[in-house]
């Protein structure tokens, strides 16, 4: 996912679940990332975790993944592109075509897209 920040934009990988344990063991096997609990609206639904992983860390293990996905394939073939952008000072200044990218991952995301 490539998110914007009232600065700037950066890469960002999430894990959603309800068991901890699985996200725990995802950070154990990658050494990266941070598990919080996900507020729920609904009394009735059970505690949600999320780990996530931002920046670096997700360029990094998008690098190591990339080729075993398939179902999020085109979005990590996109954040990976777009990190390596943002090396470049010149794009990295430039607002406009990440704009365009996070917009363009946005959509990769929607539900039923």
């Amino acid at each position: 996912m490539i998110i914007g920040r009232s600065d700037a934009f950066m890469i960002r990988i999430s894990f959603a679940n309800t068991k901890r344990n699985v996200l725990e063991w995802i950070r154990e096997k990658t050494g990266v990332g941070n598990i919080t609990e996900k507020s729920r609206d609904n009394p009735n639904h059970a505690t949600s975790y999320i780990l996530l992983i931002n920046s670096n860390a997700a360029f990094t293990l998008l690098q190591k993944i990339s080729k075993y996905l398939i179902i999020k394939k085109i979005q990590s073939e996109l954040a990976i592109d777009f990190f390596g952008k943002l090396r470049t000072p010149r794009l990295k200044s430039d607002r406009g075509w990440q704009a365009a990218e996070r917009d363009r991952m946005k959509e990769l995301n929607r539900r039923g897209g």
